[in-house]
């Protein structure tokens, strides 16, 4: 095969990874579950300048649905929920407290109070369900329109590219693009049905709820 076909090959095979990447990353941003890649674009203004969460505070999951957020300094407390608010302002933000075990100046193990960030993920009622759907279906209407693109493309390029070679060239080639184009178009509709069954299973757990209160 012509070093120029591969290489367009590869910059197919680049572009639709992009995508691909792009949209997984937009689709955990739809916060159902607390997922580590919705904390990427949170500054917290701490000791006169801009920091990442992950610089003035450490980040632990509680559970599926709550981040605990336990700020390096407690003073940091307003400004690490204001800049939690800016980004993510669905979510419940609340100050709790934990004990924890310290030593004192003579070496004695003695309990502290450390206030922390609790941050709960909204709950997937019937308003949010819909939201959410339709958020995936928008997301994954652009995702598959840039795709589209990026292989109409490249099916240009190798149209130019494949002037005068013969069938077998040809069949090559489409072999070759054609396990790239599926590979991602298949990832693609992969991690769209993985959020629509992740919001569905928090959907499921809101009903549950809602009927277990109505029976009390």
């Amino acid at each position: 095969m012509k070093q120029s076909l591969k290489f367009e090959i590869d910059e197919l095979n680049d572009r639709l990874y992009n995508s691909c990447g792009m949209f997984a990353y937009e689709l955990r941003n739809l916060t159902v579950k607390a997922d580590s890649v919705a904390l990427l674009e949170i500054r917290v203004f701490s000791e006169g300048e801009t920091k990442k969460i992950e610089e003035c505070a450490t980040v632990a999951k509680k559970d599926e649905y709550n981040f605990i957020i336990v700020p390096s300094l407690q003073e940091d407390i307003p400004m690490l929920m204001h800049g939690i608010f800016k980004v993510h302002p669905e979510w419940k933000l609340k100050v709790e407290n934990m004990t924890v075990q310290t030593m004192d100046i003579k070496g004695n193990p003695k309990d502290e109070e450390v206030p922390y960030v609790l941050a709960t993920m909204p709950e997937v009622d019937d308003n949010r369900y819909d939201v959410l759907k339709d958020a995936v279906k928008l997301l994954y209407d652009e995702c598959k329109l840039e795709m589209d693109a990026a292989i109409a493309k490249s099916d240009l390029k190798f149209a130019e590219l494949l002037l005068g070679e013969d069938k077998a060239a040809k069949d090559e080639l489409d072999e070759n693009v054609n396990i790239i184009k599926n590979e991602w178009i298949k990832s693609r509709d992969i991690k769209r049905d993985n959020k629509l069954k992740e919001i569905a299973e928090a959907y499921q757990k809101w009903l549950d709820k809602v009927e277990r209160e109505s029976k009390k």
